[in-house]
């Protein structure tokens, strides 16, 4: 895939110094050379680049910390969907109103949810997902919309009626 971009840039470089005259002439050796030299160096750049982001220090300080507003069922399906995703960790889930109907979820418990500025800040969170909309009132997901905000984290909220496109009906 490279070679190949490599060779129809170089056919293009020679058939424009052959089309366009310049003066003094410039040897098509000299445009063939600096053509190889730069596409060298960008291939280097990007080898060099991929691994330093792959270094698993590295890796870990770019992935995106999820936290989930509720427990449940919905919280473990998004917990087990970031499993897979290597871009995004799943921190833990914040208690919002309704209690934890699943025991694997318990030990990712961070706390209540009127700590949750404090959670955010102190386990450096991206991303946050409320599940529980339909238990909070109007004035809970304000809160935790301002919350998000003041502490600069993107704020999602999964609708209450998610569960009926999931279940196929």
């Amino acid at each position: 895939k490279l070679a190949g971009a490599l060779g129809l840039c170089l056919l293009a470089l020679l058939g424009l110094s052959v089309a366009v005259r310049t003066d003094p002439p410039i040897p098509r050796l000299s445009i063939v050379g600096a053509a190889l030299i730069s596409f060298l160096g960008i291939y280097n750049w990007r080898l060099v680049l991929s691994r330093i982001i792959r270094h698993p220090a590295l890796a870990a300080r770019l992935r995106r910390r999820v936290v989930v507003i509720g427990g449940g069922m919905q919280a473990m399906r998004i917990q087990k969907a970031l499993g897979e995703n290597g871009d995004m960790e799943f921190v833990g889930w914040v208690q919002a109103i309704k209690p934890n109907g699943v025991a694997e979820l318990e030990r990712h418990r961070l706390g209540p949810l009127h700590e949750l500025e404090d959670i955010l800040r102190r386990n450096a969170v991206n991303i946050a997902i409320l599940t529980e909309s339909e238990s909070l009132q109007r004035e809970g997901v304000a809160f935790v919309a301002g919350a998000c905000e003041k502490e600069h984290v993107q704020f999602k909220m999964v609708p209450h009626f998610f569960e009926i496109l999931i279940s196929g009906i």
